[in-house]
């Protein structure tokens, strides 16, 4: 009986915020990205801006819109980010799934994958991350493997 106790009282502690909010989002971040597999080498740094709806503070979708620098050999790249963000109200950890769409501008591919992060709210409409990615593509038809650093800063409205 004390687990059932236990147990209801975690899923109310997650899940009451949850239901008392819904808000819209803005999202700024730069990342920074390395190629792993099948050569080791690093990516241009990139800047996005992410506006989303979020469901209070379980679940939000978002749309980045990325723009890859010509800062290392690769030339200046535009990308569409469609993601899910499941970021439980006490714990200060997110996770991201993530379906992007590079190269809008030319020559278009895809990459999907996630990250993990960490979060804090300074004021109850601002707040910082930090996360960690993998983000697998096909490119020339061969599978390379990306990880991606970002920091970032979010506001709600």
């Amino acid at each position: 009986m004390q687990r059932l106790i236990l147990s209801a009282g975690l899923v109310a502690l997650f899940m009451a915020p949850a239901t008392a909010r819904a808000d819209f989002i803005f999202e700024g971040s730069a990342g920074m990205g390395y190629q792993v597999k099948p050569t080791a080498e690093r990516l241009q740094n990139n800047i996005m801006v992410a506006p989303g709806y979020g469901i209070g503070t379980m679940v939000r979708a978002e749309l980045g819109f990325v723009a890859g620098l010509a800062d290392s050999k690769y030339d200046s790249t535009i990308e569409l980010r469609p993601m899910f963000v499941f970021s439980p109200p006490v714990v200060p950890v997110f996770g991201r799934l993530i379906f992007a769409v590079t190269d809008v501008a030319g020559d278009p591919s895809y990459a999907y994958g996630g990250s993990l992060g960490l979060d804090a709210e300074l004021l109850d409409t601002l707040g910082i991350f930090a996360e960690v990615g993998l983000l697998p593509r096909s490119v020339d038809n061969e599978m390379t493997w990306v990880t991606e650093g970002r920091v970032g800063a979010y506001f709600v409205l």
